[in-house]
């Protein structure tokens, strides 16, 4: 799906503003590939037009560098008018003599972090220098940082390569790296199972991530982060059932073994999820109120956390309990239409659920359809018209539901005609 220009500037934006690249691909549902792309060519997919550095502009790189020794090379780009590629700022630096990485004669677990501000083609041109001449027992390390940063930059397909030469030697590869700060074996299946997830390779991505449940059984706590967790959230649902409770287990143990307070929070919030989505409900009701009593920063969070919990009570029929956590989830929606809307619909499909205060409950549904109306949201709005219909027909309300059933009916000539016609259909079949 294409993204809007303004979205683009958007995200870079944050990115600018210090935002990690992974957890905006991860809300927007992009690749890092993407976001690296655009800060490398622009936001107009123009990046044919990419000139080759000039004399000018090679000063100027230069200057920035001598008055900045921090400055980073996407700082550098913007100031630049004319476009060019981290390649080539890279090429400047390095004839200055100004690159960081002149004096750095290998890669390793402890600075590949540094590298990560490189472009791609820079990164593989330093590899191929670090690797001239060694021994292939030498390398491994090396091949293991190349093998994480070009994953950690979106670069899947690459990564895959990399991964897949480490795969073939593992054996030699596990004894070179074994004793290594910050290396653990399951994360290179981890890893090159989220690749060829990415890239639609479900059959070896399962392989992978099997391989990776099987080495965690027996974590080091230090290895498990929020990001990490967050990947496993991403995965859980495409992994089979064995899998799964393998990485359920070393999320459960996660939260006893360490006192990071984001690490509990994003535990807790994908036990939660698993629970709900596994339709146990009491358990996923469980660990919403665990997400939430840690604390959450921001009243989107909560609003988004106090409506889960109260969809799990709602289908635990813990009906008070429900329309407790949904008011708080609507206390936090005030500048959230959309949320507003969901919290109404539910609100009021629990009151016609109990067949009490029906006049409250109807005032809900309207609320809600008003809401989705305004917003355009079709698919939501002949939702809440299909339940205010069946509310209308239980109650013998005759007039007001064929109102609702011609309001339907006008949105058979629109493009949800199908959704249209299933729900009426249903409702000639209903009987209460």
């Amino acid at each position: 799906m294409a993204v809007k220009i303004d979205t683009k500037k958007e995200i870079l934006k944050k990115v600018e503003a210090g935002e990690q690249i992974q957890k905006l691909a991860m809300e927007y549902s992009i690749s890092r590939k993407t976001i690296y792309h655009w800060m490398k060519f622009g936001v107009e997919n123009n990046y044919h037009r990419i000139k080759k550095i000039n004399t000018r502009d090679e000063k100027l790189i230069v200057k920035l560098k001598k008055s900045d020794p921090q400055i980073t090379y996407e700082k550098i780009k913007t100031k630049i008018k004319n476009k060019i590629s981290f390649k080539n700022i890279y090429k400047a630096l390095l004839k200055a003599s100004l690159t960081n990485f002149k004096n750095i004669r290998t890669i390793s677990l402890k600075n590949y972090n540094k590298f990560l501000s490189l472009d791609v083609s820079v990164l593989e041109n330093i590899y191929n220098k670090m690797a001239k001449g060694k021994k292939k027992s030498d390398l491994y390390e090396t091949h293991y940082c190349f093998f994480k940063l070009l994953y950690e930059k979106g670069e899947n397909c690459k990564a895959i390569e990399y991964g897949k030469k480490l795969h073939k030697n593992k054996s030699n590869a596990i004894k070179a790296l074994h004793d290594k700060d910050n290396y653990f074996e399951g994360n290179l299946y981890f890893i090159l199972g989220n690749c060829y997830r990415t890239v639609g390779n479900y059959s070896k991505s399962s392989y992978f991530y099997s391989k990776a449940s099987v080495c965690l059984e027996g974590y080091n706590p230090s290895l498990i982060t929020e990001m990490f967790i967050k990947s496993i959230t991403a995965i859980l649902f495409s992994v089979v059932d064995k899998e799964a409770k393998n990485f359920i287990k070393i999320i459960d143990k996660s939260i006893s073994d360490t006192n990071d307070v984001l690490i509990k929070q994003r535990a807790y919030s994908t036990l939660a999820l698993y629970y709900f989505k596994t339709k146990n409900y009491p358990l996923a009701a469980e660990n919403y109120e665990n997400v939430i009593k840690l604390g959450l920063e921001n009243d989107l969070n909560l609003a988004k956390m106090y409506y889960s919990l109260g969809l799990s009570y709602k289908n635990t029929k813990e009906y008070d309990k429900a329309i407790e956590s949904l008011d708080k989830s609507l206390h936090f929606s005030s500048n959230n239409l959309l949320q507003q809307g969901k919290i109404y619909i539910t609100e009021a499909f629990i009151l016609f659920k109990q067949h009490k205060n029906k006049d409250n409950a109807e005032k809900l549904f309207l609320k809600a359809k008003n809401i989705f109306f305004k917003l355009g949201n079709k698919n939501q709005y002949i939702f809440v018209m299909y339940h205010l219909a069946t509310f209308y027909k239980y109650y013998n309300k005759h007039k007001a539901y064929e109102k609702v059933i011609l309001d339907i009916s006008a949105l058979l000539n629109s493009d949800v005609k199908e959704i249209a016609e299933k729900y009426l259909i249903k409702l000639e079949e209903c009987e209460l």
